[in-house]
């Protein structure tokens, strides 16, 4: 009992090491199993669920095998007790246990050598694993850092385009404003163009359209204001906002040139229909000439032929009024010489008075339908004549008058199309900006 009392002190020592909790073992040397600290917080970051998962199904794997190990140990401990409790007589069977125990113990330590072998590697590589989280993770929160900086600069820069962009919205909107203040100007010149164009010269119609004075008031101004109110507020406003204010005015400078470039070419283009103009009125007088020159010939033709038919119809006239005043002198002395032979004065008398009263009748009345003739004709004639004049009058009107519209028209559309073409350069000119 006395040489057994070591081995069972040993024993209990084992047997009180080993009844700590598997999850807190470790291991101080190859023989002694010690209490390990408990690293439920760890002070590396976390590890992806993954390769956690699978260290954790590792860790229980042999955390169950060592389990197993110490249970089946203490069994054959708790036998080999048993074993040698019954046996304290039998020396043999003493040694036999003890060797059998010692090599139990043997075998149990170099497992548990083995295994914490084991377990530290594992932690070698949970150390290794959670090193490369945390550079991944420090990487990420880098990334994150900068992300956040280049959104804040985005938020930035998009604030200051949002400003400049209210701010040529709010230009555009005064350019479109005086931009329809000119077009309403253009229509009021054109309506009075069209109510007074029988009327006025086509030269001052078109300098008045084209004046510069009358169609680009408001931009003369800003134009001609513009350097002074930026030489004036120059210190007042920051710099990008003055860069802008200038860049604007150079634009409008650009689109002065341009407007200016486009009055050039409009003046060119009125000087042009001036001259076409005088070339057309010259044809104009010369058609007109010419016109006057065949009225006055049809006149005269006309009227020598009404004169020729006048003495006509006089001579016929006076030819028949001769032969009418013959038959009736011819039956006037027929009847007088019938009245001499009847013997009855009344029969005379009325004879007398008859003829008397019968004779003048058909002379006046034939000259007086003649001279209703002839008034009627020259009315007639008078009133073709005055009638072809007008009417040659009109188609000659009417024919320069469609000249003119249609070179007004043509004309009017030159302009809208360079107003136009102006428009489109000067969108193109924001879209750039």
């Amino acid at each position: 009992m006395n040489l057994m009392a070591p081995f069972l002190a040993h024993a209990s020592d084992q047997e009180n090491k080993v009844r700590l909790s598997p999850v807190k073992m470790s291991t101080k040397n190859s023989t002694d199993l010690v209490e390990y600290v408990d690293k439920g917080h760890s002070f590396l970051p976390a590890i992806p669920n993954t390769q956690r998962s699978q260290i954790e199904d590792k860790l229980h794997s042999q955390e169950c095998t060592i389990a197993f190990l110490l249970e089946q140990a203490f069994r054959i401990k708790e036998d080999i007790s048993a074993c040698l409790q019954g046996t304290q007589g039998f020396r043999k069977e003493e040694l036999l246990a003890r060797k059998l125990l010692e090599n139990h113990i043997q075998t149990i330590t170099s497992i548990v050598k083995n295994l914490s072998q084991n377990i530290e590697i594992l932690e070698d590589q949970i150390r290794v694993r959670d090193q490369a989280a945390t550079g991944t993770n420090f990487a990420v929160q880098e990334l994150n850092s900068r992300h956040l900086q280049g959104v804040g600069d985005l938020r930035g820069r998009v604030a200051r385009c949002d400003a400049s962009i209210v701010k040529l919205s709010g230009d555009i909107h005064f350019i479109r404003h005086e931009y329809r203040q000119i077009e309403n100007t253009i229509q009021e010149l054109i309506s009075s163009l069209e109510n007074v164009s029988k009327n006025l010269d086509m030269k001052s119609i078109m300098q008045n359209l084209l004046s510069k004075d009358v169609l680009y008031p408001s931009r003369k101004e800003i134009t001609e204001k513009c350097p002074e109110w930026l030489q004036s507020h120059r210190e007042s406003r920051p710099p990008e906002q003055f860069g802008k204010y200038q860049e604007q005015h150079r634009v409008m400078g650009k689109i002065r040139d341009q407007v200016m470039q486009l009055l050039g070419k409009i003046e060119a283009s009125n000087s042009e229909q001036t001259s076409n103009l005088k070339m057309v009125q010259g044809d104009y007088r010369l058609e007109m000439n010419l016109l006057e020159f065949k009225l006055n010939s049809l006149s005269n033709n006309l009227y020598e032929e009404v004169e020729k038919n006048q003495k006509k119809t006089e001579s016929q006239l006076i030819k028949y009024e001769k032969d009418q005043l013959g038959h009736m002198n011819s039956c006037l002395k027929l009847l007088q010489e019938k009245l001499v032979r009847s013997p009855s004065s009344r029969s005379g008398a009325a004879a007398r008075r008859l003829g008397s009263a019968t004779c003048p009748l058909p002379g006046e009345k034939s000259e007086n339908k003649m001279e209703e003739k002839l008034l009627q004709l020259s009315s007639k004639l008078e009133n073709f004549i005055n009638t072809h004049k007008q009417d040659a009058e009109l188609s000659k009107v009417k024919h320069i008058e469609n000249k003119l519209c249609k070179k007004m028209s043509q004309l009017e559309k030159h302009i809208w199309d360079e107003i136009e073409k102006m428009q489109s350069e000067y969108q193109s000119g924001e879209r750039c900006l």
